[in-house]
């Protein structure tokens, strides 16, 4: 899971890549190559980069949330199922 986060914030559209989310992909590579073009630009290209980061992010956290929240219902549904028995 660490590595997720590297990739998602060193390099986001690889992060997409891995995920093989192909819309977020070539979305998310648009900015990451308009960020590059215009780093020199009074860095405007950070801004490219960061929304490019954000979203990146974004999306790896709704991922951790939903994982945890699946393992939270596993377990309460395993100690349901013990008290019934």
């Amino acid at each position: 899971m660490c590595g997720m986060w590297i990739a998602a914030f060193l390099c986001s559209p690889l992060y997409f890549l891995i995920r093989k989310k192909w819309g977020a992909f070539v979305i998310n590579s648009i900015l990451y190559l308009m960020g590059w073009m215009t780093i020199w630009i009074f860095g405007v290209g950070l801004i490219f980069w960061f929304i490019g980061i954000a979203h990146a992010i974004w999306d790896l956290n709704i991922k951790v949330a939903r994982t945890l929240m699946e393992e939270q219902a596993e377990l309460i549904a395993k100690k349901m199922k013990e008290k019934q028995e």
